[in-house]
């Protein structure tokens, strides 16, 4: 089974190991968290460097945020390394589709939340995805019953619960009586990291982690082996 990681930022390729052969890299929830050239190519040197494998990782886009997305995807893609592309944006796949043709797509967990299977007739089907990306054994469980089937990536240790375009606590510095949570970003999320919630409605803490709310799962390798999975990827 393949194993991948997740870096955000360049920092956190501290946290790879041998046993990754594949980087996820980018921002999965906020465009406004997307790499900058000089993030890209530290992440691309680094996987050149070690023979990995290279996915972009994207998240939802406004009109704002998309212009800036497609520059950063065209310098991704003039490395000659990029392997595939996560899209959580219905139109980053209807865009990837007319620019980049050849470029294999995945359906990312965002959108995957909503979206119980992947049929010859799914729309997402038509349109070139097969992988799918899932934090919920359920719904792999019932996919895996089926003859023939997408391609699944299983996200751990964290699933994820919902994610936004408002931030909590985006604006949240400047002026905290009045957050605005879209209008306004300093990136505030990136040195308060991460929020635990405890509520009577969890079973268990849920984290919020800038527009996204998340809650730690547990994984078994046993019951894996028994499903359709054919990617792990670790989120640190």
């Amino acid at each position: 089974m393949e194993q991948a990681i997740i870096i955000n930022r360049t920092e956190d390729l501290k946290y790879w190991s041998k046993k990754y052969t594949r980087i996820y890299f980018g921002n999965e929830f906020c465009p406004r968290l997307f790499p900058d050239k000089k993030e890209i190519d530290a992440v691309v040197k680094f996987v050149k460097d070690r023979e990995l494998k290279l996915t972009l990782l994207t998240s939802w886009a406004d009109s704002e945020s998309l212009s800036s997305m497609k520059k950063a995807i065209k310098y991704v893609m003039s490395k000659k390394i990029l392997d595939e592309i996560v899209v959580n944006d219905y139109g980053m796949i209807n865009y990837l589709n007319r620019q980049y043709p050849l470029c294999k797509i995945i359906l990312g967990r965002a959108i995957a939340l909503f979206i119980p299977s992947l049929s010859a007739d799914n729309f997402f089907y038509k349109m070139g995805i097969r992988r799918i990306e899932y934090n919920d054994l359920e719904i792999i469980k019932l996919l895996s019953r089926k003859v023939a089937g997408p391609k699944i990536s299983y996200y751990y240790p964290y699933s994820v619960i919902s994610a936004s375009r408002y931030c909590p606590v985006a604006n949240i510095f400047q002026n905290k009586s009045r957050n605005h949570g879209i209008i306004k970003c300093f990136k505030e999320c990136l040195p308060i990291k991460e929020l635990k919630v405890r509520s009577s409605i969890f079973f268990k803490p849920a984290i919020l982690k800038g527009n996204a709310q998340l809650m730690k799962n547990k994984i078994n390798l046993k019951a894996l082996e028994k499903t359709c999975i054919d990617r792990l990827v670790f989120q640190p």
